[in-house]
């Protein structure tokens, strides 16, 4: 018993640092919430960018059928050459 009090064991003649072991802990997870967020970040601006470009494409899409079925009727009114004729005859998809 008197050598437990007087701190001869093994463990006893290293200063205990409790915050050793935590600095790891702390600074891999900082990193795995670093690594999250740019991956996150870069998700994100990605999913902008090709909602901006669905968005082009539908307006274009739209300006495109209005033109057709504006040149479609005018074909019906009027005589066309048989290119154009066949273009209007022939259904949207």
């Amino acid at each position: 018993m008197a050598d437990k009090m007087a701190g001869t064991g093994r463990g006893s003649l290293r200063p205990y640092q409790p915050s050793k072991g935590h600095n790891f802990l702390v600074v891999g997870l900082l990193f795995v919430v670093l690594v999250l967020s740019y991956n996150y970040w870069m998700v994100s601006v990605t999913k902008n960018q090709q909602t901006n470009e669905i968005f082009v494409l539908q307006t274009s899409l739209q300006k495109q059928r209005q033109i057709d079925s504006l040149l479609k009727v005018w074909v019906r009114r009027n005589t066309a050459p048989p290119a154009l004729e066949r273009f209007a005859r022939e259904e949207p998809k």
